[in-house]
């Protein structure tokens, strides 16, 4: 898996519509992910090869979904930050020949966050 770019994603979020979103489902089938403080963002209809639509009749379930995004994306960049900060926290704690403390950080994939926090 490549390793993630908080900063570019972070970004995103920022260039993003303001939340909170919502969904809403009309009649038509029509469904509208809009923010709160701005109105629509974007309609999906309900019909096999829509512009919003990926032709297998979930519109709300993915309305849900990109509605919600608003709000996950910037709560998970947390959580991540949090949890990159605790694995430089027990390598810094660990003792220098705990080999397998190390070891273990290493081969998760941590090895560049590590040197980049240490330095």
């Amino acid at each position: 898996m490549p390793e993630l770019d908080l900063l570019a994603i972070e970004r995103r979020v920022l260039d993003a519509t303001s939340g909170p979103w919502g969904i809403y489902l009309d009649p038509r089938q029509v469904s509208t992910v809009y923010s709160v403080s701005s109105g629509p963002a974007a309609e999906g209809y309900n019909m096999p090869g829509g512009d919003f639509d990926s032709g297998d009749g979930m519109i709300e379930e993915d309305a849900t979904f990109i509605a919600h995004a608003r709000e996950d994306v910037p709560a998970l960049i947390a959580e991540v930050r949090r949890a990159h900060a605790l694995i430089v926290k027990l390598w810094k704690v660990a003792n220098p020949t705990d080999y397998p403390v190390h070891d273990a950080i290493r081969q998760a994939g941590y090895g560049s966050m590590i040197f980049e926090a240490t330095r």
